[in-house]
């Protein structure tokens, strides 16, 4: 899951993930800047299920915007066609 660390609490969580046949988005990039350390880690996980984990694409923002955690993106790739077709309400013409 991108963090270099490897611990108790990260082993929880894979073991966790595989067991339950769940996908992680994150990669390599570090989502948490620790302020008194100046060290960043992947604490930031974005978990899905695996029907819906093809549809979308994970990222995070460069800035940090003032916080320690760096925003994530989860953005949906699948590509439907939403727009409805027009509708009229013939009723309420004024056909004068």
């Amino acid at each position: 899951m991108g963090s270099a660390s490897n611990n108790l609490h990260r082993d929880l969580i894979e073991n966790f993930r595989t067991n339950n046949n769940l996908c992680s988005f994150n990669d390599e990039p570090l989502t948490f800047l620790h302020s008194r350390h100046g060290t960043f880690s992947s604490i930031d996980l974005s978990i899905s299920d695996p029907s819906l984990f093809l549809d979308f694409e994970w990222s995070i923002e460069n800035d940090l915007h003032g916080s320690d955690h760096v925003p994530l993106i989860l953005k949906n790739t699948e590509h439907k066609n939403t727009a409805q077709p027009p509708k009229w309400k013939m009723s309420k013409a004024n056909w004068t």
